[in-house]
């Protein structure tokens, strides 16, 4: 079946999604991409989720990729939940009653948490959370996140350097060329972004009880990004259904790392079992 493109209107900002179909798919997984990212970084893990079996489809989030929006700026985190359900909502559009997973990474790992625990996963069977932005690696100081408030009242959409480096991402360096060619990547950040995420993180550190639906936890031992203590933390944290997979000596996007296949095919089989488990 062939891939294809769609845009929907989010209040005044234009996003773009791309879906990846199967005949007859046994779930779909609906994805939230990185900060300063985009969905076509993850053409490959469409394409292995589609030999599973597995419909796939993603949204740029404002201000990112394809969509509209001034690079990196998300008026705040409502904004970035809201398009969790149009990207649910599309899902159904296109994929009928398939059982729907929701699959963020690192920024869209925090995204996908807060989903899940702020709105109760709504209308989806499991979340998939890879290096999710819980806490960093390095934290910034108190001052910093203090001028960060206050430009966010001021001036919200305030941008600057984000401060990843691109060799932090994968020990692949094909990988870290081609994020650093690719036209749609971008390295900005505004206040009103870092500060909704930075405080979703410290409502996700504090958050206790139970998880509304299964969650499985993937994260690199060597993230210099997204520290793997943040995703220990949760799972011990949260009751229910949570599964913590850790990947030794792995960076941040364990799904562009050289044992990429190993975290693929751990996404792959917890999405089978918990297909199982609902039938």
């Amino acid at each position: 079946m062939a891939v294809s493109t769609f845009t929907e209107s989010l209040g005044t900002i234009q996003l773009f999604g791309k879906v990846w179909p199967v005949e007859a798919p046994k779930a779909v997984l609906v994805l939230l991409h990185g900060l300063g990212e985009h969905i076509e970084r993850y053409e490959h893990v469409a394409a292995f989720m589609n030999a599973q079996g597995f419909g796939f489809l993603g949204i740029d989030l404002p201000g990112h990729g394809q969509s509209g929006g001034k690079r990196g700026h998300g008026p705040d985190l409502s904004t970035y939940l809201d398009v969790v359900a149009v990207a649910r909502e599309k899902a159904k559009a296109y994929f009928g009653d398939s059982p729907l997973f929701l699959y963020g990474h690192s920024m869209g790992g925090n995204i996908v948490l807060n989903y899940l625990l702020d709105r109760q996963g709504a209308g989806f069977q499991g979340v998939i959370a890879t290096s999710a932005w819980i806490k960093l690696k390095t934290e910034p100081p108190a001052f910093k996140i203090g001028l960060g408030r206050l430009m966010n009242r001021l001036y919200p959409a305030f941008s600057q350097p984000n401060g990843l480096d691109p060799n932090d991402i994968s020990r692949d360096k094909a990988v870290v060329q081609k994020y650093q060619s690719d036209p749609l990547v971008h390295n900005q950040i505004t206040a009103s972004t870092g500060i909704s995420i930075y405080d979703k993180a410290q409502f996700i550190q504090n958050f206790e009880g139970p998880t509304p639906i299964p969650l499985l936890l993937i994260h690199g031992t060597a993230d210099p990004i997204t520290d793997p203590a943040g995703s220990e933390q949760l799972a011990a944290q949260l009751q229910g259904d949570v599964e913590l997979q850790l990947f030794p000596g792995l960076y941040h996007e364990t799904h562009n790392e050289p044992e990429q296949a190993q975290v693929l095919n751990r996404i792959a089989d917890w999405i089978h079992q918990h297909i199982t488990a609902s039938a």
